[in-house]
């Protein structure tokens, strides 16, 4: 059952604006008044299309939209209280028009007509920076860089997916590790760091056994190595794969950005964000590359209603001062408010 966090509706209300994160492990939807002030969040399971079906995934962020919406006692979809909605969806590109269609209504009912579906990269940007144009580069199971205009996204390099790309992703760590002590074992050279890593991961001892465990899991299962690269430092072999994968990061932002240095850069994903093993060396790139606006990923679900916000907010503040002031409301929400199973 969806979580969702309860407060009174507003009695002067001039309207809300609603934005979801629909992801693997959870969809999250948040309503916020048309002056910024967040009024509810509801909670529910994983509700992204590519992990569980395009029938169940509709069912569960309907779920979760509709537990929002009482939460800001709004229940009626046909009053038009949702003025704007966005909805961040990983993997939206691969969608039919009619499709994606198909699945606004249905989650949203009548008010589709006023939602937007965008990629989980759009609302990621968004969470970063208030400005609307920018590219946003994430680095995490995945990885691939978009140049973002207001939610729309203009441009993309790679993020194509473990088989057909995403290098510099956690997967493309793991795949580097084991490459490398495919290497050394078949060169029959005395094991390193990173080699001794691989085998005692996934139990092995020698390079048949080694490739055959890696052929007996999943592709996917490779990214569980990534950590072992970092854990390696300072041997010159972990040290050559992370400076691979930071160059390619950064070579599709400077690609997609051209000559533009004054271009907002906005990373995303735990290996460049954080303490993560490329963070900081992707930011020295950048620095070294010219550019001096690079901001760190925060929440989508903040994200995703900052762009079903940033053309309804009443306030003669600014930008910058309404997407802080959005940002920090949708925090202190659920800092201060319980959350009640329903």
């Amino acid at each position: 059952m969806p979580n969702a966090t309860f407060s009174p509706k507003p009695s002067a209300s001039p309207g809300f604006v609603l934005g979801a994160d629909i992801g693997g492990t959870s969809t999250r939807v948040a309503i916020a008044t048309t002056s910024g002030e967040v009024v509810a969040v509801a909670t529910g399971g994983a509700g992204n299309p590519a992990a569980i079906g395009l029938d169940a995934s509709g069912a569960v962020v309907r779920s979760v939209v509709a537990e929002a919406r009482a939460a800001a006692r709004i229940p009626d979809p046909s009053d038009g209280s949702i003025v704007a909605a966005v909805l961040g969806l990983a993997g939206v590109t691969t969608l039919h028009r009619e499709t994606a269609d198909s699945f606004v209504d249905h989650v949203m009912g009548p008010d589709g007509a006023r939602t937007r579906l965008v990629s989980d990269l759009a609302v990621a940007y968004a969470s970063g920076t208030w400005q609307p144009h920018g590219i946003v580069t994430i680095a995490g199971t995945g990885s691939g860089a978009v140049e973002i205009d207001h939610g729309t996204q203009l441009a993309r390099r790679d993020a194509w997916g473990w088989l057909l790309g995403d290098e510099g992703s956690g997967w493309w760590l793991g795949r580097e590790a084991v490459r490398a002590a495919l290497s050394e074992l078949e060169r029959g050279v005395e094991p390193g760091p990173v080699t001794r890593a691989v085998m005692t991961e996934l139990g092995t001892s020698d390079l048949a056994s080694t490739i055959a465990q890696c052929y007996a899991r999943t592709p996917r299962a490779l990214s569980e190595l990534a950590p072992v690269v970092s854990r390696a430092l300072p041997d010159p072999t972990a040290a050559a794969i992370l400076d691979r994968a930071a160059r390619v990061i950064t070579a599709r932002v400077q690609e997609l950005s051209g000559e533009r240095r004054d271009l907002p850069i906005v990373l995303a994903g735990s290996l460049v964000t954080g303490n993560g093993p490329l963070s900081e060396a992707v930011r020295e790139r950048l620095g070294t590359l010219g550019f001096q606006s690079v901001h760190q990923a925060g929440d989508g679900l903040a994200g995703a209603l900052w762009l079903a916000s940033a053309t309804r907010l009443r306030d003669t503040g600014g930008p910058a001062r309404q997407w802080s002031a959005l940002l920090g409301s949708l925090g202190d929400r659920r800092r201060r408010t319980p959350h009640i199973e329903t």
